[in-house]
């Protein structure tokens, strides 16, 4: 026996909780789902047809390489770059549409490991990572000006996802690539004070509402304002659902102070709280079919910043108390199979019941094979939170209208796809 993260004690024997889970997920992964299943090769030697190793698809040998790079696994590393076994037109192809080519580019080069890497890959790679490192510098020269600006005007804020997780989360600038700045305030109905911040550095609300704030704030949690290329997406909470209970008092309470490159001091959400923000964008994202790799590798890395003698306990205490233990829970096993063992064991302090299993084996397999079908993507989704489904339909359909308005963005994006 050994002592868990959380103070209570779990057993060194027999599977972890959740290894189930991820265990069907794997068999899913490489029985059923085509996208993903081994494949092999033929070719034609000396009159008659020879079947080659089998390959793995791009986007699972992308997961795959990710894992053992955030680990520094060099074995496992080694064995992903062994020679014939990448096909880097179709990885770069993957790489790129889940936004990780930046990440790829800094870890191999950092590792050593360039010598396994196509040469064309590496140039294509760090083109990539160029263009992310001057693009996140500039977003955190945007994010010092705003700062100044409310700080000047005394009002509070916090900074999340965007450039600061950039910085959290990897080494380099240049690993992520980011499109906008995130922000949180106290309260929607202060929303006049801070728009009239942002119309003094520029910026422009392209959102618009179907009703006043005082009303529309109950269905939104953001809005979207524009300034020369630059977003800016001030919110009041992390998501609005019928289910979710988010404790916004402690969000702030335990706000932290970090530095900028630039040496300017920002508030910041909490390690656990920028952790709950990036889990509820994963419903999110899979609504609307953006739902990327990178999103969970994210997490992988948020989750494995936590010192091991974390509370646990007090953690899933709050995710029960919140409404988001079971989209954790899900995540979670997913996360675990598709980048590798690590210390997160400790993490599941209990064993996730037999709906939280299926989930996560839909969940894995729907970033693997998304074409699946509009409404069942959408109904996953909706499984991920704690209300019944009923219920999720009925608030997707009555707040369709007002979310399609105020994120002019993502509506006109699926209008394209459509």
């Amino acid at each position: 026996m050994r002592e868990a993260c959380g103070g209570g004690v779990i057993s060194d024997f027999g599977p972890r909780p959740g290894q189930e889970t991820i265990g069907r997920f794997a068999d899913a992964v490489h029985a059923e789902v085509p996208l993903v299943a081994r494949t092999a090769t033929t070719a034609v030697r000396g009159g008659r047809a020879v079947v080659a190793a089998p390959t793995v698809s791009p986007l699972r040998l992308l997961a795959t390489l990710c894992g053992a790079l955030a680990r520094d696994d060099q074995v496992s590393l080694l064995r992903v770059l062994a020679p014939g076994r990448v096909d880097w037109p179709a990885l770069q192809s993957v790489a790129d549409e889940h936004r990780l080519t930046g990440y790829l580019s800094a870890r191999l080069h950092a590792g050593n490991a360039t010598a396994h890497v196509a040469p064309e890959f590496l140039v294509h790679a760090r083109r990539i990572y160029l263009q992310q490192w001057v693009r996140t510098g500039q977003l955190f020269r945007e994010m010092e000006r705003i700062a100044r600006r409310l700080d000047a005007d005394g009002v509070p804020y916090l900074f999340f996802k965007g450039p600061l997780l950039a910085r959290r989360l990897y080494d380099e600038l240049g690993n992520r690539a980011i499109h906008d700045i995130d922000l949180m305030i106290p309260r929607a109905d202060a929303m006049a004070r801070y728009e009239s911040a942002f119309t003094a550095l520029g910026y422009r609300r392209s959102s618009r509402l179907l009703l006043p704030l005082a009303w529309s704030q109950y269905w939104l949690y953001q809005l979207e304002y524009r300034r020369d290329g630059l977003t800016l997406e001030p919110h009041w909470n992390l998501q609005r659902h019928p289910s979710l209970d988010l404790d916004r008092e402690r969000m702030w309470r335990e706000r932290v102070l970090l530095k900028t490159p630039g040496g300017v001091t920002v508030t910041a959400l909490s390690d656990e709280y920028t952790l709950v923000a990036n889990l509820l964008s994963v419903p999110t994202d899979l609504q609307n079919a953006s739902l990327k790799l990178r999103t969970l590798f994210e997490l992988y890395l948020l989750w494995s910043r936590f010192p091991v003698r974390y509370d646990w306990v007090a953690f899933w205490k709050r995710r029960r108390a919140e409404h988001t233990w079971k989209l954790a829970q899900v995540v979670l096993a997913v996360v675990e199979d598709l980048f590798g063992p690590t210390d997160l064991a400790c993490h599941m302090v209990t064993p996730p019941p037999e709906d939280c299993r299926r989930l996560a084996d839909e969940l894995g397999a729907q970033l693997f094979a998304p074409a699946t079908g509009e409404w069942r993507r959408k109904q996953l989704a909706m499984r991920l939170f704690e209300s019944p489904l009923p219920v999720s339909i009925a608030w997707w359909a009555v707040t369709l209208p007002a979310r399609a308005l105020a994120h002019p963005g993502v509506t006109w994006n699926r209008l394209r796809r459509w």
